[in-house]
């Protein structure tokens, strides 16, 4: 009797306990959210603000640009590619200008 009377007391105390991290969880995810939000905003003003951040973004950008066009470069004189790009130009061109007509075949060109 006396295990019973004792589990019953453990489970309902448990059940209370449950319940009040419940409450306090669901209270709290609001206040988590707002947090993360402020949080967000606040960096977001600092990096928009901040004059060595505005300077380290435009670097970035110019690197970037100059990279791409160095690569664009090497890409467009590698004679393979050249090869690659010509033969889907000229399919397209034959095709426009009804100099080949569609087989359903794909990637036939007769």
């Amino acid at each position: 009797m006396v295990v019973v009377r004792e589990l019953v007391k453990a489970t309902s105390w448990g059940a209370v306990f449950l319940l009040a991290v419940i409450i306090l969880l669901v209270g709290e995810k609001q206040n988590i959210k707002e947090a993360i939000d402020f949080s967000f905003k606040r960096g977001a003003y600092y990096i928009i603000n901040d004059p060595n951040v505005k300077q380290d973004i435009k670097e970035a950008i110019d690197f970037m640009s100059e990279q791409s066009t160095r690569q664009i470069r090497r890409l467009l004189a590698d004679p393979a590619f050249k090869q690659d790009i010509k033969e889907p130009i000229d399919l397209w061109y034959a095709y426009k200008h009804n100099m080949i007509k569609p087989t359903g075949k794909l990637g036939s060109t007769q």
